[in-house]
Protein backbone atom coordinates (compact mmCIF):
# COMPACT_ATOMS: atom_id res chain seq x y z
CA UNK A 1 0.00 0.00 0.00
CA UNK A 2 1.54 3.67 -1.12
CA UNK A 3 1.28 5.05 2.46
CA UNK A 4 3.03 8.24 1.03
CA UNK A 5 -0.36 9.53 -1.38
CA UNK A 6 -3.26 11.22 0.37
CA UNK A 7 -5.92 8.63 1.06
CA UNK A 8 -4.21 5.28 0.52
CA UNK A 9 -4.10 5.61 4.43
CA UNK A 10 -8.10 5.26 4.67
CA UNK A 11 -7.72 2.10 2.58
CA UNK A 12 -8.22 -0.29 5.58
CA UNK A 13 -11.13 1.79 7.26
CA UNK A 14 -12.53 1.76 4.14
CA UNK A 15 -12.34 -1.51 3.77
CA UNK A 16 -13.67 -2.85 7.76
CA UNK A 17 -16.61 0.21 7.68
CA UNK A 18 -17.85 -1.51 4.26
CA UNK A 19 -17.66 -5.49 4.90
CA UNK A 20 -19.51 -3.54 8.19
CA UNK A 21 -22.21 -3.00 6.09
CA UNK A 22 -22.51 -5.45 4.14
CA UNK A 23 -22.84 -8.19 6.95
CA UNK A 24 -25.25 -5.77 8.70
CA UNK A 25 -27.24 -5.56 5.82
CA UNK A 26 -27.31 -8.71 5.12
CA UNK A 27 -28.57 -9.72 8.80
CA UNK A 28 -31.03 -6.74 9.37
CA UNK A 29 -32.31 -6.45 5.65
CA UNK A 30 -32.68 -10.11 5.19
CA UNK A 31 -36.45 -9.75 4.80
CA UNK A 32 -36.23 -7.00 1.95
CA UNK A 33 -34.29 -7.73 -1.14
CA UNK A 34 -34.26 -4.76 -2.63
CA UNK A 35 -32.91 -2.92 0.08
CA UNK A 36 -30.30 -5.58 0.52
CA UNK A 37 -29.28 -4.50 -3.75
CA UNK A 38 -29.82 -1.51 -2.79
CA UNK A 39 -26.92 -1.53 -0.04
CA UNK A 40 -24.46 -3.99 -2.09
CA UNK A 41 -24.26 -1.98 -4.86
CA UNK A 42 -24.07 1.29 -3.73
CA UNK A 43 -21.57 -0.04 -1.55
CA UNK A 44 -19.39 -1.48 -4.52
CA UNK A 45 -20.03 1.78 -6.28
CA UNK A 46 -18.59 3.46 -3.67
CA UNK A 47 -15.34 1.13 -3.47
CA UNK A 48 -14.85 1.95 -7.18
CA UNK A 49 -14.67 5.11 -6.69
CA UNK A 50 -12.56 5.39 -4.21
CA UNK A 51 -9.67 2.75 -5.79
CA UNK A 52 -10.65 5.04 -9.23
CA UNK A 53 -9.99 8.13 -7.74
CA UNK A 54 -7.09 7.49 -4.79
CA UNK A 55 -5.51 4.42 -6.06
CA UNK A 56 -4.25 3.32 -2.94
CA UNK A 57 -1.57 0.79 -3.93
CA UNK A 58 1.67 1.41 -4.83
CA UNK A 59 2.02 -0.61 -7.55
CA UNK A 60 -0.29 -0.21 -10.72
CA UNK A 61 -1.30 -3.58 -11.29
CA UNK A 62 -2.34 -3.97 -7.92
CA UNK A 63 -4.67 -0.98 -8.11
CA UNK A 64 -5.73 -2.67 -11.47
CA UNK A 65 -6.87 -5.58 -10.09
CA UNK A 66 -8.75 -4.39 -7.13
CA UNK A 67 -10.88 -2.00 -10.04
CA UNK A 68 -11.15 -4.86 -12.03
CA UNK A 69 -12.68 -7.24 -8.64
CA UNK A 70 -14.81 -4.22 -7.95
CA UNK A 71 -15.84 -4.70 -11.18
CA UNK A 72 -16.40 -7.89 -11.01
CA UNK A 73 -18.43 -7.54 -8.16
CA UNK A 74 -21.02 -5.10 -9.51
CA UNK A 75 -21.60 -7.64 -12.50
CA UNK A 76 -22.26 -10.48 -10.32
CA UNK A 77 -24.89 -8.14 -8.57
CA UNK A 78 -26.66 -8.05 -11.84
CA UNK A 79 -26.21 -11.99 -12.29
CA UNK A 80 -28.35 -11.62 -8.73
CA UNK A 81 -31.27 -9.99 -9.80
CA UNK A 82 -31.93 -13.09 -11.92
CA UNK A 83 -32.18 -15.78 -9.00
CA UNK A 84 -34.80 -13.95 -7.09
CA UNK A 85 -38.49 -13.96 -7.30
CA UNK A 86 -38.27 -10.93 -9.56
CA UNK A 87 -37.45 -13.56 -12.50
CA UNK A 88 -40.17 -15.79 -13.09
CA UNK A 89 -38.81 -17.65 -16.37
CA UNK A 90 -37.07 -21.30 -14.85
CA UNK A 91 -35.17 -22.18 -18.19
CA UNK A 92 -34.01 -18.50 -18.13
CA UNK A 93 -32.53 -18.52 -14.58
CA UNK A 94 -30.96 -22.12 -15.46
CA UNK A 95 -29.59 -20.31 -18.40
CA UNK A 96 -28.00 -17.62 -16.19
CA UNK A 97 -26.73 -19.55 -13.95
CA UNK A 98 -24.83 -21.20 -16.59
CA UNK A 99 -23.77 -18.20 -18.00
CA UNK A 100 -23.08 -17.10 -14.28
CA UNK A 101 -21.26 -19.85 -13.67
CA UNK A 102 -18.56 -19.59 -16.74
CA UNK A 103 -18.03 -16.00 -15.44
CA UNK A 104 -17.16 -16.72 -12.24
CA UNK A 105 -14.57 -19.29 -13.62
CA UNK A 106 -13.21 -16.62 -15.48
CA UNK A 107 -13.26 -14.08 -12.97
CA UNK A 108 -11.47 -16.37 -10.62
CA UNK A 109 -8.65 -17.55 -13.79
CA UNK A 110 -7.88 -14.03 -13.97
CA UNK A 111 -7.52 -13.19 -10.69
CA UNK A 112 -4.96 -15.98 -10.54
CA UNK A 113 -2.88 -15.75 -13.68
CA UNK A 114 -2.89 -11.78 -12.58
CA UNK A 115 -1.52 -12.26 -9.24
CA UNK A 116 0.82 -15.30 -10.42
CA UNK A 117 2.35 -13.33 -13.41
CA UNK A 118 2.83 -10.54 -10.40
CA UNK A 119 4.79 -13.26 -7.65
CA UNK A 120 6.47 -14.90 -10.72
CA UNK A 121 7.82 -11.16 -12.02
CA UNK A 122 8.99 -10.49 -8.26
CA UNK A 123 10.59 -13.53 -8.15
CA UNK A 124 12.61 -13.44 -11.09
CA UNK A 125 13.68 -9.59 -10.34
CA UNK A 126 16.05 -10.93 -7.04
CA UNK A 127 17.73 -13.22 -9.07
CA UNK A 128 18.90 -10.67 -11.58
CA UNK A 129 19.60 -8.03 -9.16
CA UNK A 130 21.80 -10.35 -7.42
CA UNK A 131 23.81 -11.16 -10.33
CA UNK A 132 24.12 -7.05 -11.55
CA UNK A 133 25.23 -6.64 -8.01
CA UNK A 134 27.78 -9.59 -8.40
CA UNK A 135 29.01 -8.19 -12.11
CA UNK A 136 29.20 -4.68 -10.34
CA UNK A 137 31.88 -6.15 -7.56
CA UNK A 138 33.50 -7.97 -10.20
CA UNK A 139 34.08 -5.29 -12.16
CA UNK A 140 35.34 -3.02 -9.55
CA UNK A 141 38.02 -6.01 -8.36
Amino acid sequence: MATSKSGALNFTPVFCLRRFVLAFATVFFSETLWLQLFVFTYSTLFAACFFIGIRPMNQKLLNRIEMFNETATLGSLYFILYFTEWCDNVELRSDVGQMYMYYVILIASANFFLIAGEIIGQVLKKPYYFLKRMIIRWERE
